[in-house]
């Protein structure tokens, strides 16, 4: 994954749950696809944080501005938000 970063959830460690089901290279592409389908730019670097049920990918990382954020079900692989955050 080019200039990815991926942070896994402090609360499924410390509950010493496994994996979600879905991983995160997945994740990330069911979330740039989202982006194609919302004609939203995708711009490295890309973040990918595991949540307790789920995951948040947002683009352009770094910058504040132009970054898209989708958030995808853990378990089904379902986008359940996308939105874009304008300049």
């Amino acid at each position: 994954m080019p200039n990815v970063r991926v942070s896994r959830s402090f609360m499924r460690r410390m509950l010493f749950l496994g994996s979600l089901p879905i991983p995160p290279d997945e994740a990330l592409e069911i979330a740039r696809r989202e982006c194609e389908r919302q004609g939203w730019s995708w711009n490295e670097p890309i973040h990918v944080s595991e949540r307790l049920t789920s995951y948040q990918v947002m683009t352009n990382a770094d910058a504040t501005g132009g970054n898209a954020f989708v958030t995808i079900d853990g378990t089904t692989g379902e986008v359940r938000s996308s939105n874009l955050a304008s300049y």
